[in-house]
């Protein structure tokens, strides 16, 4: 494990000194207003079933149909193919199941958010057919 690993206890002092010095905390207000109105835009979407967030953390659940919350077959791996698809676009996504996952760097900036989002939302149109 990394207990009391030395090397890490000082990438971890590091970076909290670096939250410190940027007031990386105090900029995330910002962030989150923008990402939740970046995702305000894609809940009417067709494919899109679900969007879970707290915070910069969400989660995007993909389905057939979103008015019947109809799902995709398992074996499509709908949600992986969608991550992939995003990749083509400069964005890693991961994905639990059907659900797209976005965890995004605390130091996200808003030009950032929205190639994140425009890069799913292509990919979804690309995917979900």
């Amino acid at each position: 494990t990394y207990t009391g690993n030395a090397l890490a206890c000082a990438a971890a002092i590091a970076n909290l000194e670096t939250f410190e010095e940027e007031a990386t905390l105090s900029t995330l207000p910002e962030k989150i207003e923008h990402l939740t109105a970046r995702l305000a835009t894609l809940k009417s979407h067709a494919n899109i079933a679900d969007i879970r967030q707290r915070g910069l953390m969400v989660g995007i659940e993909i389905a057939k149909n979103s008015t019947t919350n109809e799902a995709y077959a398992a074996d499509l791996f709908m949600g992986d193919q969608i991550c992939m698809a995003a990749r083509d676009h400069g964005v890693i996504l991961r994905n639990l199941s059907d659900v797209v996952v976005l965890m995004p760097p605390l130091t996200i900036t808003r030009d950032e958010i929205d190639l994140m989002l425009n890069a799913l939302e292509t990919s979804i149109e690309a995917r979900c057919r």
